[in-house]
């Protein structure tokens, strides 16, 4: 017969350690096994606390004779499936918790496993519901953790989507929850599942309608349902890689802190090392709450969201009046986000939505922030232009409060970021004009509006608005207005910055090789010597006038210096564009060759003339003032320089666009991108005048462009619409639980009166009295009691003297 519980956890070690040897007391147990469970049939109802004992023994085992305990899960589904309702609480988890370690062994499948999961939710009991979901969302996850075995996930999603359909609203809102937390996992995040989900905002129970708007807003908080391990696994793994990043906690430090130092030391360092890890958390957690902030995917993903978001969820919300406000909000939400991401056309909404912009609504910023997200650029602006005259109207007048004003004025500027054209010239300076108004907020909107403005359109603010160096010709395009691309957006930069690191890197390799630049010299000299003496042949000496103007100008001043290597540069670059154009000319045939060569001879025959009637211009000022020679040295820079900027315009005007003869990669277009940002920096930069100007004019425009990129995938903050308010002043009493609200850990006070409340552990003195101590001192101790007892105990006794010790 078995033993009791601590036999059985050492019969169990036993056996996996040598299952050969000790099999016939295994063959005992099995016997016993099904004799209980002969006995357990018969009264199901009945607690037996051996019998969950010997079902844990048996599921640790079976992997050790898969031959004796074939039948084994088998009979624990049959036992769960007929009595799951009359079963004690603590045997229907003793047994799920069996399969689920069958389970986990890999003796069972997850296909038969999965159906006994979700019938077991019927059960009323919280502890089990809790363990199946964690079992069956961590299953899954492991199943597709190496490899995805797309069998295995269609078979199992075709089963959790049945169970959505199921009537029972247990089992289709834990379906739903197994769905929506493998999404969350990037387990399954396919286009089947999430419109799996989407069907269940039209399910009949309420609970299930908003666990499905929640998930689509991406709302879908941790309930504690399984999820808090994992969630806490999540935080831990976040903060090492931000450790491993950033360096914020190091091992040596986690030594230090409980290994090293006495016992007050440590405690700081540990207090010290908590803090940190817990900074580290935060930061872990506002990144990923700012990132549940910006777009969310699983609306990318639906198959119809015209039908989706118009015939079905605002039909509903149309038809049925008898919803909680908390419900219809969530509505709103979802119809908005799906217009504003899809762009779609669903005109009768904002009529809807219109009734509800009031100061004194219940949950108004809310409702302003659904209302601008489902403004789009193909909204025509005739829809939307009664939504902002009800708003401007009843957030933005005289007998307004601050706060309601500034609300008012900073939704119009969301709603203009995302529709131009809702608003008129004449109600954009009506609004500007709250620029001057006492409360700081109010003019701060005003303001924002303004900048949005400047770049939009300044045309439509008054003068004194506009800003420095406004573009008036700036204006919006009309509605409808759609213009066609003929080149890549930024290719134009990134040709531009590609040649001029091709006159960087030339610049660079003559002035590194000395030897090399005084060749190419020689060779420019070479060739204006013969020009020059070309020149002699016709007009006598005036190669000898050109040297000697020459040497007058390097002697008398300091910027020919500069001027001249500048004027042969340009030179030897023409020289270079003239090898690499009869290069190309060799290749395409003799005719085109021919050609090239005329047009070189007569480039180098307006060389010789330039160089001629610098010579002459040369002599003629040799015997002039210094002021002379400079104006004539600036005037040949002038035309040299013009020349060269002529040649590159006409070669720019022939070449044809770079994306046309190649393709661009990644690396091009984030060097395009970069050099975007950095034209519209120098853009701000020119318009703001300060410093800080300029470093506010980017960050707004940089700011403002990026939201009109991307406006209709991100999702409104309602606490943003409030912008800057003054705080209210607290009385005293708040002021004072602020104040106290942070010295719950703090001491203050004497060390007798901490020590006197000291909770910890054991004072010096007690543990004195605790302290095993030998016999004899034992003995010694114990006779001094008595004798101190018997001293005192007297009748005659009348105190101790004075002078006695």
């Amino acid at each position: 017969m078995s033993g009791g519980r601590a036999d059985l956890k050492t019969l169990q070690g036993q056996i996996k350690r040598d299952p050969e040897g000790y099999k016939e007391e295994f063959l005992l147990q099995w016997r016993h096994y099904h004799a209980l469970l002969e006995i357990f049939r018969l009264k199901p109802s009945k607690d037996s606390a051996e019998f969950a004992s010997l079902i844990d023994f048996l599921s640790h085992v079976t992997a050790c004779y898969p031959e004796d305990c074939g039948s084994f899960s088998s009979e624990l589904i049959d036992l769960l499936d007929k009595n799951q309702a009359v079963l004690d609480p603590a045997l229907r988890r003793a047994l799920a918790q069996a399969l689920i370690l069958i389970r986990n062994r890999g003796h069972l499948a997850s296909t038969t496993l999965l159906p006994v999961c979700f019938r077991l939710f019927k059960c009323p009991d919280k502890r089990l519901r809790s363990l199946m979901y964690s079992h069956i969302v961590s299953d899954i996850q492991n199943c597709n953790k190496r490899h995805r075995d797309e069998k295995l996930n269609k078979s199992l999603q075709n089963f959790l989507y049945s169970q959505l359909q199921e009537d029972h609203e247990g089992c289709a809102k834990k379906s739903l929850a197994v769905l929506t937390e493998l999404y969350r996992r990037n387990v399954w995040t396919d286009q089947r599942t999430v419109n799996v989900i989407a069907s269940a905002c039209f399910a009949k129970s309420s609970s299930i309608l908003v666990a499905a708007l929640k998930f689509f807003l991406g709302q879908d908080e941790k309930s504690g349902e399984g999820e808090d391990s994992d969630s806490e696994d999540d935080a831990e793994k976040a903060v090492a890689v931000n450790n491993a990043g950033n360096n914020v906690v190091k091992k040596e430090d986690i030594y230090k802190a409980y290994a090293k130092g006495v016992a007050s030391s440590k405690k700081k360092k540990q207090a010290k090392l908590k803090r940190v890890i817990n900074k580290a958390k935060k930061q872990v957690r506002n990144d990923i709450d700012g990132k549940a902030n910006g777009t969310f995917a699983a609306l990318q993903l639906l198959n119809d969201p015209q039908g989706f978001a118009a015939e079905k969820l605002f039909a509903r919300l149309q038809a049925n009046t008898t919803q909680k406000f908390e419900t219809k909000l969530l509505l709103l939400g979802v119809v908005s986000r799906v217009i504003g991401t899809h762009q779609l056309q669903l005109l009768n909404f904002y009529p809807y939505i219109q009734r509800y912009l009031q100061p004194q609504q219940r949950d108004a910023t809310k409702l302003l922030a659904i209302a601008v997200q489902a403004c789009h650029e193909m909204v025509p602006p005739d829809a939307v232009e009664p939504l902002l005259r009800q708003l401007v109207n009843q957030f933005v007048h005289d007998k307004a409060r601050p706060e309601v004003v500034a609300v008012g004025i900073q939704t119009v500027r969301e709603m203009c970021v995302r529709t131009p054209l809702v608003i008129t010239a004449e109600l954009l300076q009506d609004l500007t004009e709250y620029k001057k108004d006492r409360d700081r907020g109010v003019r701060m909107a005003a303001r924002s509006l303004i900048g949005l403005f400047r770049q939009l359109a300044p045309g439509m603010l008054v003068k004194k608005d506009r800003g420095k160096d406004a573009d008036i010709t700036r204006t919006i395009a009309m509605f409808g207005h759609s213009q066609a691309a003929t080149r890549v957006m930024g290719a134009d930069l990134l040709a531009k910055a590609e040649q001029e690191d091709e006159h960087e890197d030339n610049s660079d390799g003559g002035s590194e090789s000395e030897g090399g630049s005084d060749d190419e010299d020689g060779d420019a000299s070479d060739d204006e010597e013969g020009s020059d003496v070309e020149g002699m042949d016709e007009d006598g000496d005036t190669g000898s006038e050109d040297e000697d103007a020459e040497d007058e100008v390097d002697e008398d001043d300091e910027e020919t210096k500069t001027e001249t290597p500048k004027r042969k540069w340009c030179l030897r670059e023409h020289r270079e564009r003239k090898a690499a154009a009869r290069m190309a000319a060799e290749e395409e045939g003799g005719e085109q060759e021919a050609e090239q060569e005329e047009e070189q001879g007569g480039q180098a025959a307006k060389r010789r003339k330039v160089a001629e009637s610098t010579g002459r211009q040369a002599a003629g000022a040799q015997e002039g003032s210094l002021r002379s020679l400079k104006k004539l040295a600036a005037e040949q820079q002038a035309k040299t320089t013009g020349e060269a900027k002529a040649l590159e315009d006409a070669e720019e005007e022939e070449v044809q666009p770079m994306e046309y003869g190649r393709f661009l990669t990644d690396e091009d277009f984030q060097k395009i991108k970069a050099l975007q940002a950095e034209a519209a920096l120098e853009d701000a930069m020119v318009k703001a005048g300060s410093k800080k100007g300029k470093q506010v004019a980017s960050e707004q425009l940089a700011a403002i462009k990026r939201r009109m990129a991307t406006f209709g995938e991100t999702r409104i903050d309602p606490n943003s619409l409030e912008g800057a308010h003054k705080k209210k002043r607290q009385a005293k009493e708040e002021r004072l639980a602020k104040v106290y609200e942070g010295r719950e850990d703090r001491q203050f006070g004497a060390a007798s009166a901490r020590h006197n409340k000291k909770t910890g552990g054991l004072s010096n003195k007690e543990k004195q009295k605790k302290k095993h101590l030998p016999l004899a001192a034992r003995l010694h101790k114990a006779n001094k009691m008595k004798w101190k007892k018997a001293a005192t105990g007297s009748k005659n006794f009348k105190g101790r003297k004075a002078w006695k010790k």
